[in-house]
């Protein structure tokens, strides 16, 4: 089969040169008419003469375009500057206008300041002495205008003090000024008469409260009430002595309950610490809340178990014609047993999963086969490319129909072109007669064995 498709692909490399070759000569031929009969020689020299009249032209055309970009960029100076120069006499005729109604302007101001100027030398000279002239008026009619009101308010004054003067009882007003008393007597006269105020009415209040009492004719016996009073005030001191020392109870029993709470505190953090390491322990171990009752352990290995299931598949789905693939589960098993390392059978012809107990015995040697070699290439993975070279499989082709045995038989082949060696411990006729290489054992008639090549 190798060799037929290298001729294969040797034959079809021959018709694709040859193919090559036929275009090469009719390329070969059309080059020839085009040169009209000349040699190689004549048609370069014509190419590197036309080569340097084509580098010659496109400079020229470079020049070209360099003198029109060069003419464009002068007419459009050329046509700024005729803007420019038409702005200019236009703004030229308008500064002319406005420089000679400047003129008028200034000989109609001039003529108004010298009619404002009068005889002085500056308009500014006469408006200061009319500014002047008119200050001083203004503070001659005020000055009047206060002489009046002056005049007024003496009127008044004086009216003021004759009927104060009248109504307080004096004569005249030195008088009146002789009998003025400092604030601050005026303020000690009235506080005494204050205080003077207030004895008079508790005064006052005792003697209506004593006109109210029966005054008995005999004197009144106080030492009973001494004595009650003596007796109330010793209760009174051993009721704050009481009353102390309850608060200081009361301040112990604080200090005590902070202490207590503080301490409750710390419990109630290192209960719920350790209920969550006692959770992730009990979870790690297996134990409730682990519903599945799947260890660390175990969890590593399903996770390997994965691995190996994905790696088995290959095998498997081309040793049961894409009939059959494994699945990891890790559901909850029966009876409360541990879960985690479960594995079932996807059947394509169902389309539903089955336990692996419901395989037939050829089935189940080819699943057990497909997680062997699944298991030999995970541990080759992980052992940094190491290599099993060598695989025995012991019995368990018995159990195979003619078909099966043939295509797990054609499975460890692909794995011996690999490189490895896998040997087959068997003792089906069938295996003898497709195994060239084999060591027999063979019971000798003392009870022992001998191997035999």
């Amino acid at each position: 089969d190798d060799a037929d498709e290298q001729r294969t692909l040797a034959v079809a490399a021959h018709e694709a040169a040859a193919a090559a070759r036929q275009q090469a000569e009719l390329d070969l031929r059309e080059a020839e008419s085009r040169a009209g009969g000349r040699s190689a020689t004549a048609v370069d020299g014509d190419l590197l003469v036309a080569r340097g009249q084509k580098s010659d032209a496109e400079h020229a055309a470079g020049e070209v375009s360099a003198l029109d970009k060069q003419i464009a960029d002068l007419e459009a100076a050329r046509d700024r500057a005729a803007a420019e120069h038409r702005a200019a006499r236009e703004s030229r005729v308008q500064l002319d206008t406005e420089i000679a109604n400047a003129v008028q302007a200034h000989a109609a101001g001039s003529a108004a300041v010298a009619e404002a100027r009068g005889p002085y030398e500056s308009v500014a000279l006469r408006i200061g002495a009319a500014q002047r002239l008119a200050s001083q008026a203004s503070a001659r009619a005020e000055a009047a205008r206060d002489a009046q009101h002056a005049d007024a308010t003496l009127r008044s004054a004086r009216e003021g003090l004759t009927q104060a003067l009248g109504e307080a009882g004096f004569d005249t007003a030195d008088l009146a000024r002789a009998a003025v008393r400092p604030k601050q007597t005026i303020d000690e006269l009235a506080t005494r008469v204050s205080e003077a105020e207030t004895a008079r009415a508790a005064a006052q209040e005792t003697l209506t409260e004593l006109a109210a009492l029966r005054i008995p004719d005999e004197p009144v016996a106080t030492a009973e009430s001494e004595k009650r009073l003596a007796a109330a005030r010793d209760a009174h001191v051993a009721a704050i002595e009481h009353r102390g020392e309850a608060d200081r109870v009361v301040a112990a029993l604080q200090a005590a309950s902070e202490r207590a709470t503080a301490a409750h505190d710390v419990i109630r953090e290192q209960t719920a610490r350790a209920a969550v390491i006692s959770g992730l322990a009990n979870t790690i171990a297996g134990r409730a809340p682990n519903d599945r009752r799947m260890n660390l352990e175990t969890f590593v290995l399903a996770a390997e178990l994965e691995e190996i299931v994905q790696a088995a598949n290959l095998r498997l789905s081309e040793m049961s014609d894409n009939r059959y693939t494994l699945r990891h589960t890790d559901g909850i098993a029966h009876r409360g047993a541990a879960s985690g390392l479960g594995i079932e059978v996807f059947d394509s012809y169902s389309g539903r999963a089955r336990p692996p107990h419901s395989l037939s015995g050829g089935e189940t040697f080819l699943a057990s086969l497909s997680l062997a070699l699944g298991l030999a290439e995970v541990v080759t993975n992980r052992a940094g490319g190491i290599r099993l070279d060598t695989l025995f499989i012991d019995e368990g082709f018995g159990s195979l129909d003619a078909e099966t045995l043939e295509t797990a038989m054609r499975t460890l082949d692909d794995l011996r072109q690999g490189g490895r060696t896998v040997g087959l411990i068997s003792h089906v006729e069938v295996m003898k007669e497709q195994i060239p290489a084999q060591l027999r054992v063979r019971r000798a008639p003392g009870g022992w064995s001998v191997v035999e090549q």
